[in-house]
């Protein structure tokens, strides 16, 4: 069984890090804007969800008082 990992994302700063986070992980792993991979990585499922689908979802917590901010990821 695989862990599973949770990205927690605090303030502007922090949701502007875990944005490049999440943007870096996807191109690595070769998933498209609308969370769908040609070929899914062993072990992706430790920091993404994988729904019956297909469709990837990072799992992560953005939080910040200010949803302008939000709004951008």
């Amino acid at each position: 069984m695989v862990g599973q990992l949770l990205s927690l994302h605090v303030g502007q700063c922090g949701s502007q890090i875990g944005q490049a986070q999440w943007e870096l992980l996807s191109q690595e792993h070769a998933i498209d804007r609308e969370g769908y991979s040609e070929s899914v990585s062993p072990g992706i499922e430790s920091m993404f969800y994988q729904s019956i689908s297909g469709k990837l979802t990072p799992r992560c917590v953005f939080y910040d008082l200010e949803p302008d901010i939000l709004d951008k990821v």
